[in-house]
């Protein structure tokens, strides 16, 4: 997954989100993990780079594709990945099964069989084969998230993107939905995901984006930044999050 970021930025009033983010991955990084502390700009980059929000300068290839910011082209883009964040975002008064073969239907064209057929072997997938039926009030946090995950999934996005997806789950169940995301990079899914979860970057990621300020301050295969990391902020920041697990 060779990502060229250059010179990227994004300002909401006086605050830089991004402030000249600059990067660049190797196309065997299958696998790319957004670390650094919170307001460093991991959200604002991820959803830049879905096509979720227009940046206020730079430019990013996906490839040899150069993303375009007029509303038609990010449109076209966004429908191309997969997104997961902190919230689960379903619709209440659907079944499960219904969250997940609607975006099928409606922004991928389907048929209400194909879209239904396909949602149902992503939900089977995740486990959920037992509360397809159910809606999100009668499922668990790591119920909803699978779902959310299923949805995203079925539409076979060429990138997922996942914005601390166990952030609101309890220890159980982030273990459940991290197994889930593992298999799926272990896989041929490419994946951009942040996350405070250390032990699990650790084993998932290919390549480690170190985030400070808006800007990307470390860039590196995710061996060589766990092992050495360079600036004393990611030496302390991964010393932190490590130091009671």
């Amino acid at each position: 997954m060779h990502i060229t970021v250059t010179q990227l930025t994004k300002q909401y009033g006086a605050h830089l989100a991004l402030d000249g983010a600059s990067f660049n991955t190797p196309d065997d990084a299958g696998c790319v993990v957004l670390l650094g502390p919170s307001g460093s700009g991991k959200s604002t980059l991820l959803r830049v780079l879905g096509s979720l929000l227009t940046p206020d300068a730079g430019e990013v290839l996906m490839g040899e594709e150069r993303l375009l910011w007029n509303e038609a082209d990010m449109l076209r883009q966004r429908r191309e990945n997969g997104f997961v964040f902190q919230g689960f975002n379903l619709f209440p008064h659907l079944s499960a099964l219904e969250n997940v073969a609607l975006p099928l239907r409606v922004v991928r064209s389907r048929s209400d069989e194909t879209a239904r057929r396909t949602a149902l072997d992503a939900m089977e997938r995740f486990g959920l084969g037992p509360h397809v039926e159910k809606r999100p009030a009668e499922l668990s946090g790591g119920q909803q998230q699978r779902v959310a995950l299923a949805r995203a999934i079925a539409p076979q996005p060429r990138l997922l993107l996942l914005d601390e997806p166990t952030s609101a789950l309890d220890p159980m169940m982030t273990q459940d939905v991290l197994d889930l995301i593992r298999e799926l990079a272990e896989g041929v899914q490419r994946i951009v995901l942040s996350t405070h979860e250390i032990a699990f970057a650790r084993k998932v990621a290919d390549w480690v984006l170190f985030l400070d300020r808006g800007k990307v301050i470390e860039s590196c295969g995710a061996a060589e930044f766990f092992a050495r990391p360079i600036t004393l902020l990611a030496q302390h920041f991964v010393e932190a999050l490590t130091r009671y697990r």
